[in-house]
C-alpha cells in the first residue's frame, strides 16, 4: 500500500524555540493546504484522512500575559497539543488554540476559531467555533 500525504506550496511547518520538543505525526492520505501554518511547539497529530483546506493555522502555544514587567505577547509560553481524528474536514482559514481534540469525521467551516474540542461527526463554524449541525441525525 503506498503512503500518500499532500503538503501544499507556501506552507510554514516550525517551532518558535530550540527548546521545543513538539512533534508533528500527520496520517496517510492527509492534505495540508495552500499558506497554512503549523507551529509545532507542542505535538501536533493529524491522524488519517485530513483535509486542511488553505490558510489555515495550528498554534500549540500562547504567552502568559498576566504579568507588569514585560510586554503581553513576551509572556512565558503554555504549550497545549492538538490533535485531529480520521477524517476531519477543515475548509479554509481555521484557526486551532491550544490544548484542542477534534473527533472523527466533523466539519469545520471556512474562517473558524476552534478554542474546544470538537466531537466527532457535527459541523461547526463561527468565532468562537460552536456546534452547528449534528451529522449523524437526519434532515
Amino acid at each position: 500500500m503506498a503512503i500518500t500525504l499532500k503538503i501544499a506550496v507556501g506552507c510554514a511547518i516550525f517551532t518558535h524555540s530550540i527548546k521545543a520538543k513538539g512533534r508533528l505525526m500527520i496520517g496517510n492520505g492527509s492534505h495540508i493546504g495552500d499558506s497554512t501554518i503549523i507551529d509545532v511547539l507542542d505535538n501536533i497529530t493529524i491522524v488519517l484522512e485530513v483535509a486542511l483546506g488553505p490558510n489555515c493555522t495550528l498554534y500549540t502555544h500562547d504567552h502568559d500575559f498576566q504579568t507588569d514587567h514585560e510586554a503581553d505577547w513576551k509572556g512565558a509560553l503554555r504549550l497545549g497539543e492538538i490533535h485531529v481524528e480520521d477524517g476531519a474536514w477543515i475548509d479554509s482559514s481555521v484557526i486551532f488554540l491550544p490544548n484542542v481534540k477534534v473527533g472523527k469525521r466533523p466539519i469545520v467551516a471556512a474562517g473558524s476559531v476552534v478554542r474546544q474540542d470538537v466531537p466527532s461527526r457535527v459541523i461547526v463554524g463561527e468565532v468562537p467555533a460552536k456546534i452547528l449541525k449534528n451529522t449523524l441525525t437526519k434532515c
